[in-house]
């Protein structure tokens, strides 16, 4: 019989998510997005000190604008427009055993085997199981009265990483 590092469940909503898709959306891309944004800044500045009000310093600050505004989309919108509520909605049961991880749910029972994760890190909130850069399982650590188990299990399985370190944000 296959050791149990976790064995919790309870109710989740689309609001439980939204902190861990901007957190791994944040890692993903709006890390770099931020320094194009303060780059775009800088340059536009800098227009502007060198040649006033000109085409080049008007196109600089449109540039800089729509870097500004895609960035705010992508990483406070676009977590809160989900789609597939049946995925991310309702009673979800969690299970962490020797042999893979079980969640089931409203969609279905989905079992993973341990090898298909890249990495895994924990944060005050979540702990979130990467099977790619794009692409993570998380856990809520509202529904988990002791992760640890989980988390030591990981570490033997040298999935667990140091959490990135976030800048400008959250």
């Amino acid at each position: 019989m296959a050791e149990t590092y976790l064995d919790v469940e309870g109710d989740v909503n689309l609001k439980t998510w939204v902190p861990a898709s901007q957190r791994l959306l944040w890692w993903n891309v709006g890390r770099w997005a931020a320094v194009l944004v303060v780059i775009a800044l800088i340059i536009t500045g800098l227009e502007f000190l060198l040649s006033g009000v000109s085409a080049i310093s008007i196109l600089a600050a449109e540039v800089a604008g729509g870097i500004v505004l895609v960035f705010l989309l992508l990483v406070f919108v676009v977590p809160r427009a989900r789609r597939t509520r049946a995925l991310n909605e309702g009673h979800m049961h969690f299970v962490a055993r020797d042999d893979g991880y079980v969640i089931d749910g409203p969609f279905g029972t989905q079992t993973m085997r341990w090898s298909i994760y890249k990495k895994a890190y924990v944060d005050d909130r979540f702990i979130y199981l990467l099977m790619s850069a794009r692409f993570a399982q998380v856990i809520p650590l509202e529904l988990v009265p002791n992760p640890q188990p989980l988390l030591d299990h990981l570490r033997r399985l040298d999935l667990l990483r140091p959490t990135p370190k976030a800048f400008f944000l959250f």
